[in-house]
């Protein structure tokens, strides 16, 4: 992501604090910032904390959000220190100066930063019915439930076919335990009355996916939630659920032609 950052020119600044603030924080942060105006993503380098990025902060910003800080209590059960480098202090504000290589990820058209404001303000939207996801074993889950959504309007063969470029003869045992999950998804529509954050989630989605691939969604979605390392499997899971479902699909239509 250091290409997104050079490109744009966005500021930075790192929220150090307890995963057990984070929902609180980012619920403040967003009426000082305004919705759709920052992005974030979860890190844990250093100790705990939110990276907050936005094109520009005035300083009344800063300091409220400095301010905030202030306001939580300390966590009782920090993150362990790496040997050379210590935790920055609890509940303390840092500009951000340099990002890192390990945030790079390639993109072509400019409404992505838009779409990761978009995203961003529907995680925290999110936060209001359940926070589970901020723990890092349930990360995995929640970004599962995410990628399964946005496929609910997508041009489905459009994003196998690109899955089909992108990773080659890579792929994983077909019998996926998560067949019934996805396929309960993709009815949610029509079967169920959906929360507010899930209809922005679609119709956040479905327009970023007129001119993006699925990949990059879901290289996104891990990145902002600290599980940038699962986002090949995630792919590769989508991959040979899209394949099964064609399968199928093509198969009912043989069998009501014949």
């Amino acid at each position: 992501m250091k290409k997104l950052f050079q490109n744009n020119k966005f500021e930075g600044l790192m929220l150090f604090m307890g995963k057990n603030a984070w929902k609180n924080a980012l619920f403040d942060i967003r009426e000082i910032m305004g919705q759709e105006k920052f992005f974030f993503f979860f890190d844990s380098e250093r100790g705990s904390h939110l990276k907050i990025f936005a094109e520009n902060f005035q300083q009344y910003q800063v300091d409220a959000i400095g301010n905030l800080l202030k306001t939580f209590p300390a966590d009782e059960s920090p993150a362990t220190e790496d040997i050379l480098f210590s935790n920055a202090p609890q509940n303390s504000l840092h500009r951000l100066q340099v990002v890192s290589k390990a945030f790079d990820v390639v993109y072509e058209n400019d409404d992505f930063t838009k779409f990761l404001c978009q995203q961003s303000n529907v995680i925290v939207d999110a936060l209001q019915y359940n926070d589970f996801f901020v723990q890092e074993k349930n990360r995995f889950n929640f970004a599962i439930q995410l990628t399964f959504m946005a496929l609910i309007r997508a041009n489905k063969s459009a994003v196998l076919e690109q899955l089909q470029l992108f990773l080659g003869e890579n792929t994983i045992d077909e019998k996926s335990p998560l067949v019934d999950f996805y396929n309960n998804v993709q009815l949610m529509e029509t079967n169920e009355r959906l929360e507010n954050w899930v209809l922005s989630w679609l119709n956040c989605t479905e327009k970023f996916l007129v001119k993006n691939t699925f990949s990059l969604l879901v290289e996104s979605v891990c990145l902002m939630l600290e599980i940038s390392s699962f986002s090949m499997q995630l792919l590769l899971i989508i991959k040979v659920l899209l394949k099964k479902e064609t399968l199928e699909l093509n198969l009912k239509n043989t069998v009501e032609n014949s």
